[in-house]
């Protein structure tokens, strides 16, 4: 199974922003962002959206906006 581009867009987000945050920010339920966040959490294997973020820069799937 494979990222969405909606999903590497979220990735792609602060380390630090929350799921109501990511619902305003893509114009969504929060539910939508729940349901994106376990997607990601069960294909990069993370028990957190925190967590998979840092995975995702380490494998370059997206860049540090730091």
């Amino acid at each position: 199974m494979m990222l969405s581009q909606y999903q590497i867009r979220i990735l792609a987000t602060p380390l630090s922003a929350t799921r109501a945050e990511l619902s305003k920010l893509f114009g969504v339920s929060q539910n939508t962002i729940k349901y994106h966040v376990k997607v990601i959490n069960r294909i990069l294997q993370t028990p957190n959206l925190f967590e998979a973020k840092l995975l995702a820069r380490q494998r370059g799937i997206v860049q540090d906006q730091q």
